[in-house]
């Protein structure tokens, strides 16, 4: 860092602002490609974490899951990173919990039987 020895000339204070307020914009410069590095770091992160969520769901390979998750940004008009969240808030939404997916099977297999024994009393009751 720069400093200004007192007396203070005022002659080479003009230069001495121009150079202090350009190294300025440099570092501000700097410390905007630091946050755009940052935010893009973070959504590859996302991206990847939801591609492995479609390709363990949907059995998709990780190019078709890629794809899969471009196509659904371009159509509801959101970013890849946007997309990418909502996949992986649903993911937990839905599946954190292991109890919820057992009890999901249970109920559908429960409503499975239960249509299939009314099927049969139908069929029964037909003869």
């Amino acid at each position: 860092m720069a400093y200004l020895v007192t007396p203070v000339e005022t002659r080479p204070l003009g230069p001495t602002i121009k150079v202090a307020l350009a190294r300025f914009e440099e570092l501000e410069a700097i410390r905007q490609e630091v946050g755009n590095l940052k935010d893009a770091l973070k959504t590859r992160t996302l991206v990847e974490q939801a591609k492995r969520i479609l390709m363990r769901r949907q059995k998709l390979s990780e190019a078709e899951a890629f794809r899969n998750m471009q196509r659904q940004s371009r159509r509801i008009g959101t970013s890849l990173g946007e997309s990418a969240s909502v996949i992986l808030r649903v993911e937990e939404l839905l599946f954190k919990d292991v109890n919820v997916v057992r009890t999901l099977q249970s109920t559908l297999s429960a409503i499975h039987r239960g249509l299939s024994s009314t099927a049969r009393r139908s069929q029964r009751d037909a003869l």
